[in-house]
């Protein structure tokens, strides 16, 4: 009998970019908050000794380059499993390249389900230690919530997530390459650091609108396409109380007190975009369905 897991997206309440660590990599100070867009995960077992990973979406790269084969062979390697077959379906729900952590999520939901497989008894911190391996945001995605993240974003500390609100989601047809919008940021001249402490202050207080008068995202400032502030100037006219893209874009979010506002947003700018969707917040990260 197999599992089904569900795995939540995230948006970006904040993010700021810091000059690469002596390792090369970027280090960053986010905010990031669970929402209910979920991909949906199916895990079974099968007869060839191999990890087959399907997708009701065409993916854009080899399988064995998928995150979710990645995540699954490296919970192999980490705890001895040997001449195991399993074969993972994925549902995509959550539009790829869009800064809003599907693939981490997926990741994250094939270690969450193979742990209980395979009956190795992993703690959290345990599966996001292997998951922190395969890319940053595996970690966050498997604990879910709110969460403040640093260092390269697997240095989290739990925070309380934002709530009673709705968060409607849109993508335009195209996307931004991740590592283009890194080396634009190393091209910046950029006099000082974005501090989060009014926006943390604010998600302290659970003050809505605080929260959303102080939304950051450092990668804004690498945008090239005027669609991106007109995503947000729309949002925001249909009554968000403040919109951001989230990570590397090019997803832009508005979050509204008025679900029926968003409801209302919702049908107006369906037709015009790639991908519109309305979510709410979550307090938790990848689950069994």
């Amino acid at each position: 009998m197999g599992l089904k897991i569900l795995a939540p997206a995230k948006i970006n309440l904040g993010l700021e970019i810091f000059k690469k660590n002596i390792d090369g990599y970027h280090e960053v100070d986010m905010i990031m908050q669970s929402i209910s867009l979920c991909d949906e995960i199916s895990i079974d077992f099968c007869k060839t000794q191999a990890i087959e990973v399907t997708s009701d979406k065409k993916i854009n790269c080899s399988p064995k380059e998928n995150i979710a084969y990645r995540a699954a062979q490296k919970f192999f390697d980490c705890n001895k499993i040997r001449d195991k077959g399993i074969k993972i379906k994925i549902k995509k729900n959550i539009p790829m390249c869009a800064g809003l952590a599907g693939g981490s999520a997926d990741g994250a939901g094939v270690i969450f389900g193979l742990n209980k497989m395979f009956g190795t008894n992993l703690k959290i911190s345990e599966m996001c230690e292997i998951g922190s391996k395969i890319g940053s945001d595996i970690p966050f995605c498997m604990v879910g919530g709110a969460a403040v993240a640093k260092g390269t974003g697997t240095d989290l500390t739990a925070i309380d997530p934002i709530e009673n609100c709705a968060v409607l989601i849109i993508k335009p047809k195209f996307s931004f390459s991740t590592a283009e919008s890194y080396s634009r940021f190393d091209n910046m001249k950029i006099k000082e650091n974005h501090s989060m402490l009014l926006l943390r202050n604010a998600l302290k207080s659970h003050s809505l609108s605080d929260i959303c008068s102080n939304l950051f995202n450092r990668f804004e400032y690498m945008v090239d396409k005027p669609e991106i502030f007109e995503i947000k100037n729309k949002l925001k006219k249909f009554g968000a109380l403040g919109s951001l893209m989230t990570g590397s874009g090019s997803a832009v979010y508005g979050i509204f007190d008025d679900k029926s506002k968003a409801k209302f947003c919702l049908e107006a700018l369906r037709d015009t975009y790639e991908f519109v969707s309305l979510a709410s917040p979550l307090c938790h990260g990848v689950f069994f369905a």
